[in-house]
């Protein structure tokens, strides 16, 4: 990337552009080098010049959301970074029993959005502190249901910067992935069911009261580190539990006591402390079950020559 800025298609953007900028701070963990450039795309328009401009000038970037489930390298970024957190995709709109939502509304937001009109079907994303681009992108979810199974399109911009709707039989969600990593959610509509308005923030209440009882939801963490294994009763928190893991740390960074399969920075947890400890818990687990757990966070290392998880 040009040492210059601004860059020659920067001229003129709407979209806020900030410079050297502290990445821990806009991730739930609190973890975070300093990149180059972080850009809040101002809407559709600019996020495609955006992108096209970083394509010629032959530059890596990174699209965040709200910064949960994600871990990323303290050490200097050699990325840009591109946040969807303008007002532009923060809107929502109803289509009948069809809800038309921007990338950066938050899944809280799409909920209310939808119980006002009696629509039902995300509730059990109640709690989860990330947006619709961001669930779309691992395909969120619980043990039985993720987001994916309810949406009809999704619209991105490629890499190329080209805008493309991808419609349902285009689509590829899997467990704790989208099939959406090569370009930039920017929409989605989701078909939902008409529900009574009373039902519906009784279900979102039931999954936010779970989650409170039994998630360490008032420490910094990114969520559920491991996607769970296949096979019965194979949860990884159980897994880690069962190996007496709980509560086990690595620097600052420690096994949270209330679920074993979330890590909590217990204020100054570095990324290699993270690391380590993830390393520590896949090594135990493959040594005493046979098990290789695999991450569910998205990782964002400064070198990416340096081994995957």
């Amino acid at each position: 990337m040009s040492e210059k800025f601004p860059v020659s298609w920067s001229k003129d953007l709407k979209s806020r552009i900030l410079v050297d900028e502290d990445a821990s701070k806009y991730t739930t963990f609190g973890i975070g080098g300093r990149v180059p450039l972080w850009i809040e795309l101002f809407d559709l328009e600019e996020s495609v010049r955006v992108i096209e401009g970083l394509r010629q000038e032959r530059s890596k970037f990174f699209v965040i959301g709200r910064g949960s489930n994600l871990l990323i390298s303290d050490e200097k970024i050699d990325k840009v970074f591109l946040s969807l957190q303008s007002d532009y995709f923060k809107k929502a709109a109803i289509e009948g029993d069809e809800l038309r939502a921007r990338a950066g509304l938050t899944l809280d937001a799409l909920i209310s959005k939808a119980s006002k009109h009696s629509l039902g079907g995300l509730e059990f994303l109640a709690g989860i502190p990330g947006s619709l681009g961001g669930a779309l992108y691992m395909n969120a979810g619980v043990r039985d249901k993720c987001i994916g199974d309810l949406v009809k399109e999704v619209k991105v911009v490629t890499c190329q910067g080209a805008v493309k709707v991808l419609r349902q039989d285009e689509l590829s969600f899997s467990y704790r992935d989208g099939g959406l990593k090569e370009c930039v959610i920017v929409e989605a509509v989701l078909r939902l069911n008409k529900t009574k308005k009373e039902d519906i923030l009784a279900a979102r209440r039931r999954f936010l009261e779970d989650r409170k009882k039994r998630q360490p939801l008032d420490c910094a963490s990114a969520g559920c580190i491991f996607k769970n294994p296949p096979g019965e009763g194979n949860e990884s928190g159980r897994l880690i539990e069962k190996a007496g893991l709980k509560g086990f740390g690595i620097g600052d960074a420690r096994i949270s006591s209330k679920h074993a399969n979330f890590i909590v920075n217990g204020g100054r947890a570095t990324f290699n402390d993270v690391c380590r400890l993830i390393s520590y818990v896949q090594d135990k687990i493959n040594r005493l079950y046979g098990v290789k757990l695999e991450t569910e966070i998205e990782i964002v290392q400064a070198d990416e020559r340096k081994e995957k998880f």
